[in-house]
């Protein structure tokens, strides 16, 4: 596939979990990716008290970075770093908080996304290679 094949291949509606370093539970998200070249641009909800940021950041197949400002100025960026999966429709990868409060400590996890392709569910099948946890909690947070 040549990178004009890949063109909008990230575009659209996302769906997934982010977790904290040691935790199996997460917490679910909703992402949208506007695709312009190799800029991506976009926002999120997050299903938590933090709800909605908006991004920006680059994405050269099969590589994505941006960086995440929640609406709330109060809230520290988030630096996510993933890659897309030779399918085109799962994103994972790590993320990183370093807080601009002098004196607090970094915090990271991981995060996973399955890309919207209409249905409004996801193929469980297709999840499990992360976990059956994993798997079942982004089932919940699909349509």
């Amino acid at each position: 596939m040549t990178q004009d094949d890949r063109a909008n291949i990230l575009a659209g509606t996302w769906r997934g979990r982010y977790f904290y370093s040691g935790d199996t539970t997460g917490n679910a998200f909703e992402i949208f990716f506007a695709e312009a070249g190799e800029t991506i641009e976009g926002n999120i909800v997050d299903d938590s008290q933090f709800g909605e940021a908006n991004f920006s950041g680059t994405f050269k197949y099969p590589n994505l970075n941006f960086i995440k400002h929640y609406i709330n100025p109060e809230l520290d960026p988030v630096e996510y770093t993933g890659t897309m999966d030779e399918d085109h429709l799962t994103l994972h990868g790590m993320w990183f908080i370093n807080p601009q409060v002098p004196g607090l400590k970094s915090i990271h996890g991981t995060w996973i996304a399955r890309k919207d392709v209409g249905s409004g569910q996801y193929k469980i099948q297709q999840i499990n290679e992360y976990g059956d946890t994993n798997a079942k909690e982004i089932n919940k947070c699909s349509k």
